[in-house]
């Protein structure tokens, strides 16, 4: 969802980029120039541009105003599977499956820095909220902060079995989580890289992590069918959610705190009232769903499932 909400942007299998009006439900624009699959979307904070990451090992820079691509940053030698912005706009972050993050210029399109030393391929990225530094999940099983002006890493985050699916970073950036394939999150202190607190509950693998907007609490979506909220002081399960009958693909909370959609393969999203910790509404897609995103309303949700692009709107 772009900033305020007016349009969204979506990436597909078709390796096209689509545009879409948020009041009228329509495509104002398909982006066409990748070979691959898009694999990342993202939006600038300005709402100006936006980038794209795509299985082809580019990624794209896109007008959103004209439809049309600024520029191709190539680069990567395997798939881009996540694309970050800085909070500024000023530049973005890519990961790859071939184990290297880059950032990029947006003026000029060109790679100021790239990040090696992981062992396997990118699956995560999270920028802090100053944009001074950032963080990347792997499929080695590490979580690896970075300086932003040096390029440098500066604490490697070791503790998972298996590879690091998710990141969130605080809104105060002075802590972050990640989600595993080993079913267990965990959170780190930013400043000495240390795990404060291991949180265990899942059965299976955790795809998704979101921080509430006043960083009190965290919550976890898992392939296990469970999502599970998580108290960020004592690093104890205050609630589980129970009810998809398929895997869990993404559990976001919204932007004021209010809400948390759970979206699954099921073919649903529930849509759970944070404080008391009950569904307030359930909806059907047709097919499995992939991911989702509030509108900085925290009103609307966009839904990306296996058969399209759906727009809820949620009335209490």
């Amino acid at each position: 969802m772009a900033p305020g909400g007016g349009w969204l942007v979506s990436g597909s299998n078709d390796k096209s980029v689509r545009v879409w009006d948020r009041a009228n439900g329509t495509c104002t624009a398909t982006l066409t120039g990748h070979t691959g699959g898009v694999e990342g979307v993202a939006v600038a904070p300005d709402g100006t541009w936006l980038a794209s990451g795509s299985g082809d090992g580019t990624v794209r820079l896109w007008d959103q105003v004209r439809g049309n691509s600024r520029v191709a940053l190539p680069g990567q030698a395997g798939p881009a599977s996540s694309v970050v912005f800085a909070p500024d706009g000023t530049w973005l972050v890519t990961g790859s499956e071939d184990g290297t993050a880059r950032i990029w210029d947006r003026a000029s399109g060109t790679c100021t820095a790239t990040f090696t030393g992981l062992t396997a391929g990118v699956d995560a990225l999270a920028v802090a909220p100053d944009g001074t530094w950032l963080a990347t999940g792997s499929e080695d099983g590490t979580a690896r902060i970075w300086d932003r002006a040096s390029g440098t890493c500066t604490a490697t985050l070791t503790g998972h079995s298996r590879g690091v699916d998710a990141l969130a970073v605080a809104p105060d950036g002075t802590w972050l989580a990640t989600g595993s394939r080993d079913g267990t999150a965990r959170i780190w202190d930013r400043a000495s890289g240390t795990c404060t607190a291991t949180l265990t509950g899942h059965s299976d693998w955790i795809r998704s992590v979101s921080i509430s907007s006043d960083g009190t609490s965290l919550t976890t979506g898992s392939r296990d069918g469970t999502a599970r909220t998580w108290d960020r002081a004592s690093g104890v399960c205050t609630a589980t959610r129970n009810g998809h009958i398929d895997r869990l693909r993404l559990a976001a909370i919204s932007p004021d705190g209010t809400w948390i959609a759970d979206c699954s393969r099921d073919q649903t999203v529930r849509i759970w009232d944070r404080t008391r910790m009950r569904v307030v509404t359930l909806v059907r897609a047709d097919g499995a769903v992939y991911a989702c995103a509030w509108a900085d309303d925290s009103r609307t949700l966009a839904v990306a499932g296996q058969r399209g692009l759906y727009l809820y709107e949620l009335r209490t």
